[in-house]
């Protein structure tokens, strides 16, 4: 596993695109920080944009309802690829883009040639990282847990489970070290053909 930069990233075969999708507290942040510090990526989080059109359309509190409320109104007003298209805009490269919601969003990393990652973990190491990092609108016991996975995955737009299972590949990220393990893993893929 890498614990320092990699001298000359450019010899490993590395992903020019990366797509990250995962549920509530999986790593998905914390691969593609990852990817970032250990490879020299740029990152795009979709859910930052999304955190802010909470803000925009005054919805409140960024809870998981308003979250996805948010995501459905910037994907029903500008189309289901917006969000994505704005991320690939980005010029530097390579690019991790993580918060991929919705088959389209990775469907379209698929098609800019990018490999789209799962990072899954179980429920209860999930919930146990939400309520240690005790993060606005983090679940605090394992019913509304459980709740906030249900809501990822109803809607017409966003379905993590079918995001998920669209991946070209899954990353156990139970463990710090199974997470390193995984995105390392990412530099002998390359992009798929």
């Amino acid at each position: 596993m890498p614990s320092a930069k990699h001298s000359n990233p450019s010899d490993l075969l590395v992903p020019e695109l990366v797509g990250i999708c995962g549920r509530i507290a999986s790593g998905k942040d914390t691969g593609a920080a990852i990817l970032v510090e250990e490879y020299g990526y740029t990152h795009v989080s979709l859910s930052t944009e999304v955190h802010q059109a909470v803000d925009y359309f005054g919805l409140g509190e960024h809870s998981r309802e308003n979250l996805k409320t948010a995501g459905t109104l910037i994907r029903m007003q500008h189309g289901v690829y917006h969000l994505v298209n704005r991320a690939l805009l980005t010029p530097e490269r390579p690019l991790v883009v993580s918060g991929i919601y919705a088959v389209e969003e990775a469907e379209r990393i698929k098609q800019a040639g990018g490999l789209v990652v799962a990072i899954v973990a179980e429920q209860t190491t999930r919930l146990q990282r939400a309520t240690e990092r005790a993060r606005s609108g983090a679940q605090q016991d394992t019913n509304d847990f459980v709740r906030a996975d249900l809501i990822d995955d109803s809607g017409n737009y966003l379905s993590l489970s079918r995001v998920i299972e669209f991946a070209d590949v899954t990353v156990d990220s139970s463990t710090m070290e199974s997470l390193q393990a995984g995105i390392q893993a990412l530099t002998s893929q390359g992009s798929p053909e």
